[in-house]
């Protein structure tokens, strides 16, 4: 599998939909594209950036927190429990206010997103572009399918 290298200062995606390898300096494959398919479908599904704000030195860090797993989970269950005092407003505020991405996506309305489409954008976010999907791969989701059939089927 070979990719393409842009040149110094070169990238083919913009900050907020960069795939992970290309933010790595790997290269860009279709399935980079695939990934930013998947960022660009929760920003608009829940109308904002999931990575935070396009800050290019921070958007790899907040993307592989968003969307690894780890194994500190007794610290994370910890300090989801406590709070903190906020040096700017004085108010006490909680250490954790978001959860993982698929948790996010759960909070969403199932009329705007149902369970299919959950597992179709996190289909589509593998963080190893060796396993993501192709892009003709993710037009074959049983999602894009069942969607495709139902607009034929309404035209006739």
């Amino acid at each position: 599998m070979e990719g393409i290298k842009g040149g110094e200062g070169e990238c083919p995606q913009t900050l907020e939909t960069r795939a992970p390898e290309v933010w790595k300096g790997l290269g860009a494959w279709p399935a980079s594209d695939v990934w930013s398919v998947g960022v660009t479908l929760v920003h608009w599904l829940m109308s904002k950036s999931i990575f935070g704000p396009p800050d290019a030195a921070q958007m790899p860090l907040d993307m592989t927190e968003e969307m690894e797993r780890y194994d500190e989970w007794e610290l994370a269950v910890g300090l989801e429990a406590m709070e903190f005092k906020d040096p700017k407003t004085g108010e006490m505020r909680p250490y954790i206010v978001g959860g993982t991405l698929e948790e996010e996506l759960e909070r969403l309305p199932r009329e705007l997103c149902s369970g299919e489409c959950i597992e179709f954008i996190l289909y589509l976010l593998e963080l190893d572009y060796k396993k993501r999907p192709t892009p003709l791969e993710a037009l074959q989701h049983p999602l894009i399918k069942s969607t495709v059939t139902w607009q034929q089927q309404d035209l006739k």
